[in-house]
């Protein structure tokens, strides 16, 4: 049976999707570790280091499905040593004495890190994927809202009139910098390591950075400048900082979408399957936006998994073991995490009810309030503005104390009355028109955005 949420039958479609969940299929794990072991063996050979025979039945036999996993347990159990057990373990299919060239010089980081940058090379691919998706999806939704009037809000207050694509445009050009940072970081985070104990290749002899440089290439990784007995965290830091930033703005554009499907707001609405969805066990009436909550919950475990990454770069001398926890425990995680919150987003965006009606309602619910600034600007020009933002400031606190509309107030005051027309307040009042560059700002940013994507 399983034993952590991201496998369980009942949960594992909530905190995982099938593609990252192979990436960290233990099977997939250990090829990794196996694909190393080739690629260092088959370096080896070039060299004149190892027989060229003993290289070729290495990688024949470097297959995940070749290894006993119950004589690998087993043998790490013996040994109490993961990548003993698992070379005792897996060895004894290698014929022609091929065996005894196994590991040759390596240490363990060697395989455990550029084992480990083969499984970031396959999550990051997913996530780049995901990303995209959702950038295309927040483009062409951005392009649909441009202009669908709705209120903005400040401190959780009404404050000027905006456009659900004005939004969504911030949205976008978050999610593209999202791809930048994770495009950028793959330069310092695919890199492997296989330069033995302390880094100092003395193993290998002089040919060492020649072995690093054909096997890492034949890995499709970078090569490192200078490392210990293992790549330096601070590579795993960044990326895991760059995961929990993504996953902080899914869950703020999670959290944003649960905030307008509130009843008193019902602006926007996750799809509901009526007559098969239920919402509540106990209240037959609920519609809950359980996806965008779940989004929202799964960015706060993401930003306290980063913390224990971070925490990893803190490394005794040249290598200590505190780092394996993070490396194997957390970053997996993040990424399980990260993959379906970029899925799930998706999801609720493409099948998101906008109810433009509600909106447009929702704007005049302060009767002209969210006009303000216009009237203001407008009178400014013939009081300046100290005196049009203390006229404007009095006709709202009316408007608050007698439940007035914002026209009414100002009509009610003789100073403004010198300088406005009935009919100029009025107009003046109206949000509709009061959008400033909202519309043209979100059409812009998509077309930039469309442009990027074909360049």
């Amino acid at each position: 049976m399983a034993s952590t949420p991201f496998d369980y039958v009942t949960m594992g479609s909530e905190f995982n999707t099938p593609a990252m969940r192979a990436v960290w299929e233990e099977r997939n794990v250990i090829q990794k570790w196996l694909d190393v072991e080739a690629a260092l063996a088959g370096a080896q050979a070039k060299v004149g280091m190892i027989p060229t025979e003993a290289a070729e039945e290495i990688a024949l036999k470097a297959k995940a499905d070749r290894v006993d996993l119950e004589r690998v347990r087993a043998e790490i159990r013996r040994s109490g040593h993961l990548i003993v057990g698992l070379i005792r373990g897996w060895s004894p299919v290698l014929e022609g004495g091929a065996d005894r060239y196994v590991h040759y010089g390596a240490s363990s980081p060697d395989v455990l890190d550029t084992g480990f940058a083969l499984l970031l090379k396959e999550a990051l691919a997913i996530i780049q994927q995901e990303l995209l998706a959702l950038h295309d999806l927040l483009i062409e939704m951005t392009d649909r809202h441009a202009s669908t009037l709705m209120v903005g809000r400040t401190h959780g207050q009404h404050a000027l009139p905006i456009t659900f694509g004005f939004k969504l445009a911030i949205w976008l050009s978050e999610i593209g910098r999202h791809l930048d940072r994770v495009e950028a970081c793959r330069a310092r985070v695919l890199v492997g390591n296989l330069t033995g104990a302390v880094g100092s290749q003395a193993a290998f002899g002089a040919r060492g950075a020649e072995i690093q440089r054909i096997a890492l290439e034949a890995l499709g990784l970078a090569v490192p400048e200078i490392v210990t007995h293992m790549l330096q965290r601070d590579r795993h830091a960044e990326l895991a900082s760059i995961l929990a930033s993504m996953g902080s703005s899914l869950g703020k554009m999670a959290h944003e979408i649960y905030l307008l499907q509130k009843t008193e707001v019902a602006e926007v609405h996750e799809a509901f399957r009526s007559g098969e969805q239920v919402g509540s066990s106990s209240m037959p009436h609920k519609r809950n936006p359980l996806r965008c909550e779940n989004i929202w919950g799964m960015a706060k475990v993401l930003r306290g998994l980063s913390v224990a990454v971070l925490d990893s770069q803190e490394i005794e001398h040249e290598n200590d073991i505190s780092l394996f926890a993070p490396t194997y425990v957390a970053i997996p995680a993040m990424f399980m995490l990260s993959a379906r919150m970029l899925h799930d987003l998706q999801r609720i965006l493409r099948h998101l009810v906008v109810d433009a009606a509600r909106m447009r309602a929702n704007l005049g619910l302060t009767h002209g309030l969210v006009a303000s600034e216009r009237v203001m600007i407008a009178l400014a020009e013939k009081v300046g503005k100290p005196a049009a933002h203390r006229l404007v400031y009095e006709a709202a606190m009316e408007c608050h104390a007698k439940s007035i509309s914002l026209a009414e107030a100002l009509s009610a005051q003789p100073e403004v009355r010198r300088f406005l027309r009935p009919e100029e307040i009025e107009a003046l009042c109206a949000p509709d028109s009061y959008t400033g560059t909202s519309v043209q700002q979100a059409r812009d940013m998509a077309r930039r955005a469309r442009s990027r994507r074909r360049s």
